[in-house]
């Protein structure tokens, strides 16, 4: 099981992993620290270990654990496509459009269901070429945003 730990001391109560948290696992509590700052709580039910307040944090307060159960952590194995994946989501990554073809066909199938576990859209296209289009207006809306390719549909989208 993931986890977030928290090194509380350094939070300054800016808010903005607050804001940025896509289940509002993470609330103030009311409690004012010995620095004179609001402090945080996670509500660990809710959290899905995004990275989202990892990145946002200017103070360093948060590091996503991953649990072997028994109280210590481990390091995950994952093919290098979904490390990518998962690396665009713990970056920020919240809209994803891409057509499955080989050898990129596993980010798709890995961002299916993580993009929603994170509040975030997933778009299979019928094309590349409406993939990277769909990538074009995520961009431009202020999305951070994501697509894959194999190298033909990389020479197809240039």
């Amino acid at each position: 099981m993931n986890k977030v730990k928290l090194e509380i001391e350094r939070c300054k109560g800016c808010g903005y992993c607050v804001a940025e948290c896509p289940k509002k696992a993470i609330s103030f509590t009311g409690n004012i620290s010995a620095k004179g700052y609001d402090t945080i709580t996670v509500n660990e039910d809710l959290c899905v270990c995004c990275g989202s307040c990892y990145r946002v944090c200017p103070d360093g307060v948060f590091e996503i654990l991953q649990s072997r159960g028994n109280g210590q952590t481990m390091k995950e194995l994952m093919k290098g496509n979904e490390a990518l994946a998962e690396a665009a989501i713990r970056a920020g990554c919240r809209f994803y459009s891409g057509y499955p073809i080989t050898p990129q066909t596993e980010i798709l199938e890995y961002l299916s269901w993580r993009m929603d576990e994170v509040g975030g859209t997933f778009v299979q296209t019928e094309s590349e070429l409406a993939g990277i289009n769909m990538l074009l207006g995520a961009a431009a809306a202020g999305a951070r945003a994501l697509t894959s390719s194999d190298g033909p549909g990389f020479s197809l989208n240039q």
